[in-house]
This record gives C-alpha cells, structure tokens and sequence, in this order.
C-alpha cells in the first residue's frame, strides 16, 4: 500500500521535478533540462503494476495540479527569466537579414508545396484543388 493512498501525488511531481532541475543546474545545464528529465522518468506505465480508480483518479489529480502551476507560475517566469538575456544588437541584426529572409521564403514555398503535395498523393485532390483552395486563389502551382 503506497503512503496516503497516492494523495501527496502532486507534491512528489513538483519535488522530483525541482530535484531534477537542481542536479541539471549544478552540472551546469539548464535547470529546464532537469524538470524535462523528471517529466521522463514519472511516466506512469514504468511504475503502475495495478491500475484501479483510485490510482487514476489521483493521476487525473496530480495532471490538473501540475498543468496549472505550469502554465500560471513556471511557465511565465520561465520566459520572463528566458526573454531577460536577449541581447539586441543592430549590427547583427542587419547581418542576418539576408539569411532570415533567405529562409523565410523557402519555408513559405516549402510549407506550401508539402500541403499541396499531400492534399494530392494523401488526400486524393486533383492538382488544381490542391494547389489553391477556396480562400487561397492566389496559390497556383
């Protein structure tokens, strides 16, 4: 029988996760890397031998706790910490662009050509739908 039935789920996630992160920041990595490890290692299939109600309700407990602090607190401070170490220089700025336009239009071109590809061999479309549909007249291939 597992200590409180399973209810200090949450809790036990949140530490493992911090644990990891703890050991990833003092090798040096980032502490994300760690909590990404933990999120691996608490996979449910390597722990569950009987899965009854019980179990499932506290996995459905535990996602629901832990999806909430991920997206109102870490989540947020995670990219307000990332988006604080951009450095914003003009003239590497300028150096890119070339290559960032370069490579914006051969995704543009490349994203466009996949789907019409696909719509044609996957979806069975003539070319002529597949190239340009109903609001993207436009589009010829």
């Amino acid at each position: 029988m597992t200590a409180y039935s399973g209810k200090f789920t949450p809790l036990v996630m949140i530490f493992t996760a911090f644990l990891f992160g703890a050991i990833a920041d003092k090798f040096g990595f980032h502490p994300a890397i760690g909590a990404y490890f933990a999120g691996l290692f608490l996979r449910e299939e390597y722990f569950v031998i009987e899965v009854d109600n019980v179990l499932r309700s506290h996995k459905r407990d535990g996602e629901f706790v832990i999806n909430h602090l991920a997206y109102t607190i870490f989540g947020p401070i995670f990219f307000v910490e990332l988006g604080t170490k951009l450095i914003f220089d003009y003239h590497v700025l300028f150096d890119i662009l070339p290559a960032v336009f370069v490579l914006f239009v051969a995704v543009l071109v490349f994203q466009v050509l996949s789907a019409a590809f696909a719509a044609r061999y996957t979806g069975g479309y003539a070319w002529h739908q597949s190239c340009y549909g109903r609001t993207w007249n436009a589009w010829t291939c």
